[in-house]
């Protein structure tokens, strides 16, 4: 009984650690679209990934309004946007 205790409590910490990071990564996309709504405000955007530490690079697949794709990068660090790179 107290290992499966144990276990429980363990899986829920694990699972409490892991919520801000994804909490925080959804808090950076939204930032993203902000800027790059405001750079292409008929363009659509869909987020693809994410990857570095204190200066997040997300990546974005932008699509036009004439139905051009191309991909996007929005630098965060500290909860603002420090760099769209439109022409990635």
């Amino acid at each position: 009984m107290f290992i499966r205790s144990t276990l429980i409590a363990g899986a829920a910490l694990i699972a409490a650690a892991s919520a801000p990071a994804h909490a925080n990564t959804q808090e950076e996309v939204e930032l993203c679209l902000a800027a790059l709504s405001q750079e292409a405000p008929d363009a659509k955007f869909s987020f693809k990934r994410k990857s570095g530490g204190a200066l997040a690079k997300l990546k974005f697949e932008m699509v036009s309004a004439d139905g051009e794709k191309k991909s996007v990068v929005c630098k965060v660090r500290k909860g603002e946007v420090e760099e769209l790179d439109m022409d990635a």
